[in-house]
Formats: C-alpha cells, sequence, structure tokens
C-alpha cells in the first residue's frame, strides 16, 4: 500500500459527499481524489479545499485539504460510496451507503476570500437545509461591522453542485479600511464559527498601490520597478468598493485633475422649473468664472437679479436670442434646473474643447436611486449607440454654436433634441465627440425613456428613414433596422465530434428560425460513434452539408476550414450547444450587420437558469478578457439599461456571432496558428476595428441558450492549461494597449469578478 498519501471521508450530507486527502511529502502538491459507487468512478475532484474551523477532529494540514462535491448521480438505498487516490488502487479511510445521509450536524460549508482591495466574497451553505439563506457576520477588533445574507448566484457554485448555486455573498468594507494600515477581518457562519479563509489581512493604501509606491523612500531604479509592479497588480486584481460606497470615494477620487482656466466664455441654457437656485449656486461655484446663464421666461424667482451674467430673456425673444449665440459659435451647455454641476465642470469642458477636432464632449453623471442614495451613471467612449438607445449624452454635453444653428424653432424648447441636432449637423458618422470620464453633472431626477425616443427619432428621420422605434416592456429602446430586399443567405457553421445529444437538439431548434435562406454545414471533428454517422446520414439527405475536420481540436482551422464551402454572403459561427430560443434571432442580427460600418453581431446568450451568459466581451475583466453580465438575470435592466439596449463591444463571443463572408476572408479568419481555442473570437473582433474600421455590435434581441462548455467540458489536463496559458501570453503581447483600456468600459467601473457591479479603486485614469 503507497503510504505517502491519507485521507478519509468524514461525512455524507444530503447529496453532498466531504473529505479530506493529503501527501505526507510535497505538502503543496494537491491530491487528485475519485469518488466511486459500487466500485465504478462517478465523481473526480482536487483535495485542495478549506473545510473550515467546524471540523475539530482535523488539524490544520487536513482540514486545508479538504474536499466537496455534490453525487449527481441516482443512487439507491444500498449503493456504496467510497473514494480512493487517482490512478492507484489505495482507498481513503471510510465509507458511507446512500441511505446513511445524516440529518444531524453542526457545520456549515463555505468560504471567504480577500485579492487585495475592500472588497470581500465567498459563499455560505447548509447541505441539509440547501434552500436556507445563511447570514454571514463580519468582525474587527471584536466588534461586528456588518451581518449579510448569502443569496448571490454564483456559476460556479451552481457547477459544483451547491444547490443552485444562490448562496453566494459580497460585501465591501467600510472605506476608512483604506488607509495603508494591515486590519485583521474576521468572518463567522451563524454558528459561530469562522469561515474557511478567515481571518481576512487587509491592506490598501489610500490611494492605490502605485501611489504609494511612489512614497516609499526607495532609491530611484527600485522605485521605478516597484511602481511598474504595482501598476501591473491593479491592473490584474482590479481592486473595487461597492456602489453604497459612492460618496466617500466620490470624495476621494471624484474631482479631476485641476485644468488651466481659459477665456473663453459658455453660455449654459437653463430649462425647466425646478430648483434654480440650486443650479446657479452650481455655476458660482464653478472653478471657470466666465459664464452666462440663460433662463427662459423666469424672473420673479431669481435670487441673483443684479448679476448680469444671469438673464431671463423672454419666451417671444427665446428662439432669436439662441440663435444669436449659436451663429457667433460659441460653446454652449444646457441644464435641466434643479441639476448641478460639479465645480470643475465648465474648465474640464472648455479645456477638452481647445481641440479643434473636437465637436462635442460629455461627461459622466449621477442620478437619484433608492438602494445607494445616489448611483453614478459611468459611460463609454463614443458609440452611436449609446445616443441611439440611451439618454447618456444629455448630462453633460458641451456643443459648439454653429452645430445647432440649424435647429427649427420647436426644438429650442426640447433640451433632450438638442444632442440629436448636433449629431445631424455632423453627418451620418458624426466624429469629434470625446468622453469626459468624471462625475460633472448631478441629475435631480432620472432620464426618460419618452425622450430617449424623440431624440432617437429625429437622427433616424435623417440618416434612416425606414428603421422603426419604439419602446420595449423593459422601459429601453429598441429599433428595427430596414432590411434589404433582397435578405443575403446565411451559412450557419457548427463544429461537433460526436455528442449527438447536443448536437440533435442544437440543430433541431435553431430550424425553428424564421430566416428564409439558411446554408446548414457540420464541421466534423473525427466523430467515431455509430450514431453519429448515422444521424449525418440523415442531415445530408435533408441538405445539410457535413465537411469533414480531421485532426486534434482546432476550432479556428475548423471554422477557416468550413467557410471555404460556405456560400452565403454572410457567416454564423454557432457552438453545438446553443439552442434557439425565438424564431427572429437570426433576422434580429441581419438586420444590425446591414448597418453601415457593422462588421460583427453578437448574441445575448442565457444559461439554462435565464441568468446571463453572454452580453458582450469586456476587455482587461479577469486580467485579460471576460463576458459582460454574469451576474444580470435575463430581465434585468442591467447598468443603466445595458442588458436590454443594443450597444456597441469591443467583441463578442464566438458561440454564436454573424460576420460578411468577404470579411472573414479579408481577415484571413480566426488565428489558427496561436489561438486554436481560446480568444480566438476577441482577436477577431480587434482585427476587424483596427484592419477594416468596422464596429462590433451585441443585442439583446437576439436571445440564445447556452450550456458553455457542455460540448468539450472544462480544460483540466496539463496539456490543455499549458495551451491555454500559450494563448493568453499570445493576446497579452498583441493587444495589451487594447485589453488595459476597453473604450467601451468607464476607468472609474470595476474590475474584478462581474462587470459594472462597483466602483474602480482607485480609477484607472
Amino acid at each position: 500500500m503507497n503510504t505517502t498519501m491519507t485521507g478519509s471521508l468524514i461525512s455524507y450530507v444530503g447529496s453532498t459527499l466531504i473529505g479530506w486527502a493529503c501527501r505526507e511529502k510535497n505538502e503543496n502538491l494537491p491530491c487528485l481524489v475519485e469518488v466511486l459507487v459500487n466500485d465504478t468512478v462517478v465523481e473526480i475532484v482536487v483535495a485542495n479545499y478549506d473545510l473550515g474551523a467546524s471540523f475539530t477532529q482535523l488539524t490544520d494540514r487536513q482540514r486545508r485539504s479538504g474536499f466537496m462535491i455534490s453525487l449527481s448521480s441516482k443512487l439507491t438505498e444500498t449503493d456504496c460510496i467510497e473514494a480512493r487516490f487517482a490512478n492507484t488502487n489505495q482507498k481513503l479511510q471510510g465509507h458511507f451507503y446512500s441511505s446513511q445521509s445524516s440529518t444531524d450536524h453542526d457545520f456549515l460549508l463555505g468560504e471567504v476570500e480577500n485579492r487585495g482591495g475592500l472588497k470581500v466574497w465567498g459563499w455560505l451553505y447548509n447541505p441539509i437545509l440547501p434552500q436556507q439563506i445563511q447570514k454571514v457576520t463580519f468582525s474587527y477588533k471584536g466588534v461586528d461591522l456588518a451581518c449579510i445574507e448569502a443569496n448571490i448566484y454564483r456559476e460556479d457554485l451552481a457547477a459544483l453542485g451547491v444547490n443552485l448555486g444562490n448562496h453566494g455573498f459580497e460585501w465591501t468594507l467600510p472605506i476608512c479600511f483604506a488607509d495603508g494600515n494591515i486590519h485583521e477581518i474576521e468572518v463567522f457562519d451563524a454558528l459561530g464559527n469562522p469561515l474557511a479563509g478567515s481571518s481576512l489581512q487587509v491592506f490598501v493604501p489610500q490611494k492605490g498601490y502605485q501611489f504609494w509606491v511612489n512614497q516609499l523612500d526607495l532609491p530611484s531604479s527600485e522605485k521605478a520597478l516597484f511602481s511598474k509592479l504595482a501598476e501591473q497588480y491593479q491592473h490584474y486584481v482590479g481592486h473595487s468598493v461597492n456602489f453604497s460606497l459612492y460618496s466617500e470615494w466620490f470624495a476621494q477620487f471624484g474631482a479631476p485633475v485641476a485644468f488651466p482656466i481659459s477665456e473663453e466664455k459658455m453660455y449654459v441654457i437653463i430649462f425647466g422649473e425646478e430648483d434654480l437656485d440650486a443650479t446657479l449656486n452650481s455655476l458660482y461655484a464653478q472653478t471657470h468664472q466666465i459664464w452666462e446663464a440663460l433662463i427662459c421666461g423666469r424672473w420673479s424667482d431669481l435670487v441673483y437679479q443684479n448679476d448680469e451674467r444671469v438673464r431671463s430673456v423672454p419666451t417671444e425673444n427665446w428662439v432669436e436670442v439662441l440663435g444669436h449665440i449659436f451663429q457667433q459659435n460659441s460653446l454652449v451647455t444646457k441644464m435641466i434646473a434643479g441639476d448641478m454641476l460639479a465645480p470643475q465642470a465648465l474648465a474640464t469642458a472648455i479645456f477638452a474643447m481647445n481641440d479643434a477636432a473636437v465637436n462635442i464632449v460629455y461627461s459622466d453623471c449621477d442620478v437619484p436611486d433608492e438602494q445607494y442614495g445616489r448611483l453614478p451613471w459611468f459611460k463609454p467612449d463614443w458609440d452611436i449607440d449609446l445616443f441611439l438607445n440611451t439618454a447618456a449624452m444629455e448630462a453633460m454635453c458641451v456643443f459648439r454654436g454653429r452645430h445647432l444653428a440649424h435647429m427649427i424653432e420647436d426644438d429650442y424648447a426640447a433640451p433632450f433634441r438638442w444632442v440629436a441636432n448636433a449629431l445631424v449637423a455632423l453627418g451620418n458618422m458624426p466624429t469629434g465627440i470625446k468622453h469626459l470620464p468624471w462625475v460633472l453633472y448631478h441629475c435631480f431626477v432620472s432620464y426618460d425613456v419618452k425622450n430617449t425616443l424623440a431624440s432617437s427619432a429625429l437622427w433616424l428621420t435623417h440618416y434612416a428613414k425606414q428603421a422603426e422605434i419604439a419602446s420595449t416592456e423593459f422601459q429601453a429602446v429598441h429599433i428595427t433596422w430596414p432590411l434589404p430586399k433582397q435578405l443575403p443567405r446565411v451559412s450557419i457553421l457548427i463544429p461537433t465530434r460526436d455528442r449527438i445529444a447536443l448536437l440533435s437538439r442544437c440543430i433541431e431548434t435553431l430550424r425553428n428560425t424564421d430566416y428564409p435562406d439558411i446554408e446548414w454545414i457540420i464541421i466534423d471533428n473525427d466523430s467515431r460513434e455509430e450514431t453519429t454517422h448515422a444521424y449525418f446520414a440523415q442531415l445530408e439527405r435533408e441538405g445539410v452539408k457535413i465537411i469533414p475536420y480531421a485532426g486534434s481540436f482546432n476550432f479556428s482551422a475548423m471554422n477557416n476550414h468550413a467557410v471555404a464551402f460556405a456560400t452565403g454572403e454572410v457567416v454564423a459561427l454557432v457552438n453545438n450547444d446553443v439552442e434557439l430560443l425565438h424564431p427572429q434571432w437570426l433576422t434580429v442580427m441581419i438586420s444590425e450587420l446591414m448597418r453601415p460600418d457593422v462588421g460583427i453581431v453578437g448574441a445575448k446568450l442565457l444559461w439554462e437558469n435565464d441568468m446571463v451568459q453572454h452580453a458582450g466581451v469586456l476587455l482587461g475583466l479577469h486580467s485579460l478578457a471576460g463576458h459582460i453580465g454574469n451576474d444580470w438575470h435575463n430581465n434585468d435592466l442591467g447598468y443603466f439599461g445595458l442588458n436590454q439596449h443594443v450597444r456597441g463591444v469591443s467583441a463578442v463571443t464566438a458561440a454564436c456571432l454573424i460576420c460578411r463572408r468577404e470579411d472573414y476572408l479579408y481577415l484571413n479568419g480566426l488565428n489558427a496558428t496561436e489561438l486554436m481555442v481560446n480568444f480566438n473570437d476577441v482577436d477577431f473582433c480587434l482585427r476587424m476595428q483596427e484592419t477594416l474600421h468596422k464596429r462590433i455590435i451585441w443585442t439583446p434581441h437576439a436571445r440564445l441558450r447556452h450550456l458553455e462548455s457542455a460540448s468539450r467540458g472544462r480544460e483540466q489536463r496539463p496539456a490543455e492549461q499549458a495551451r491555454t496559458a500559450r494563448e493568453m501570453r499570445y493576446m497579452r503581447v498583441s493587444w495589451a494597449g487594447k485589453i488595459a483600456s476597453d473604450p467601451y468600459y468607464n476607468p472609474n467601473l470595476n474590475f474584478d469578478r462581474y462587470s459594472h457591479a462597483g466602483l474602480s479603486f482607485p480609477p484607472r485614469n
């Protein structure tokens, strides 16, 4: 018997098997354990989980070498459950019969972690009462800081078999803990036991690691090295705080640098009947004091009647006075009475407009929020769909007067149509629009989607007259773009190797697509099962092309090979674990692809529980790239409606994307040399933008189910992990600048875990 490894099964609770396994030598190398039912291997698990303090009979080493796994197989009462060290005949001590599932226990399962920064997360679960929500207590020096519920969905927990995965938690420490000192935070379950991972040693410099390094008394060469390391660490770890700490975060990071004060006058046009004094007070607090405020028809309630910078314009003269300002090509911004500007707002905007190539600038803002008090709207850089689908450019926005000079008289009284008028003046492909990534405007009320509809409609009237626009059930805008009279043929490419149940489900559901001209192509990567070949023969009789591809799995090469056989003007890359949810998905995607300057369109993909699996790809997330929206439900609005409106993104997943065949061939398809499996879609999208200058669009109106990794499984073998590491290195070298700064993601938003879930600490700008 091999005595260099020891272990034991210690509990079988509900369907959860718990044990430990470790080596007597090579302590840092975890054991791989095979779970057996009646001497048949049913699961494999790594023994590297910290079981926590509840298991008092274990040593620290045994506790930190734990494992837990939910047995999904249906067991009878007489089934015997055992475990052994993988690839050996050595069994762990103990066994259970499936009828022995305990109902008498005094422990909970869970863990807590902190990877730097103020945010902590983890999970907590009672295997006997899996539906019960557990509470987690955070304590510092014997004083409880907070008690929260572990009720957040986590996909990794669901995959592990921890009920439905709804047992996660996240919490952000108060911002006062970011003081450059080490703080020990203890985390307890409801039984008073510390969670695995507790206590946490939290160290966060007040203004970030790079700033902290710069304050150290080190030789210049060492400081330069540490500063570079701190910059990389801060980028890869992506520290953040929760939106609940926005007011404290804003006080520390909200102000832009002090820009030089110019002699340029800013005209501030004020609309509405709300608290005008608050708006004017914010003007008086500006660092740039060369401004003039114009109010339509209000005078009796003005406090500043003796200030020549505040003008009340009679209603009958409103159009004439503003028209004169526009003809002078003066700088103009608009405000709604009751809204306020940040003190540096005018100075920052004027400094940006000193660049003659800049036509419009817009900033971030914050709005009232029931949960957080105020919620910052951190916007991406300019994207035409940002304007068409949201009111993101309404607050604040600064124009050159000449771009407003053509307005019709009715538009002078409709502030939400000013942006549309300025964009119309700039043409079909408006340029010179700059985003200022600071909260320079504080809204008194949130925006109205009806104003967004009216503003979008004005622009569409000039440049897409056949487009239809409507409000959706999610309080979002849905623009239906005109389709060509002759719809392009679409070649749908589906790679596969056996897995007939998965493939047949994919094919049969997708055949309900209502698009009239589809060519079906299956790429067969060395399928061996007789039932698969019989199914292929049936498909061929039904007109489906079966294209053989021999050799090891290479997603890029397989699709490149198949495109040569495609006859469609459009190619659709679709995984074999995708299922149709509504017949119009392809028509919706084609309508977006037919827009000018659009190169690739991606769909909304959902997991089986209707949580979002893909809402676009964010560069920089998880240190390289990750999917947007993994903590949103299909019906959630998402961060300021992002889950429900069409928008530009840096990339989309090849699990379901469409593009023109000629563009695919021009770019030589997916990179089959360096990116055989991972990131080939991200690389393809980035090359589409860099080489052909075409945009990548994600649409929520095309929805499909995606059983991610169902066809190939997770990559656990050393060779697979090594290949993934090579692919990651290739992406970081090739696209370092893009990964560091995704134009579709605000530098004030978090880079850890889920996107759009908190505030970057400190900001990345």
